[in-house]
């Protein structure tokens, strides 16, 4: 799973827990609870975590929030190289 291919972990723990889950770093609401075939889930941590963290939403946003600002840094190259081969004149290679 990577940011760089547009997934986070936000979503991911709502698709794969079928609920919805709002994503605060982006504003994004992942909705999956329509989706079936979930026969259980749950937020397992370990007993001495934090209280919040036993929430999937809290939890997830907590592992956003933490990764390094180097990496959007370099997230956010990479899509700014992208989007100048787009807009680069045919002509020019």
């Amino acid at each position: 799973m990577s940011r760089g291919q547009g997934c986070s972990a936000t979503a991911a723990a709502a698709y794969r827990a079928a609920e919805r889950i709002l994503d605060r770093r982006t504003g994004i609401e992942h909705g999956y609870s329509r989706k079936q075939g979930v026969v259980r889930e749950m937020v397992m941590v370990p007993r001495d975590a934090p209280e919040p963290y036993r929430d999937r939403s809290e939890l997830w946003n907590a592992v956003e929030e933490y990764e390094p600002v180097t990496d959007r840094a370099r997230e956010n190259e990479q899509i700014m190289e992208r989007n100048a081969l787009v807009e680069r004149p045919s002509g020019i290679i």
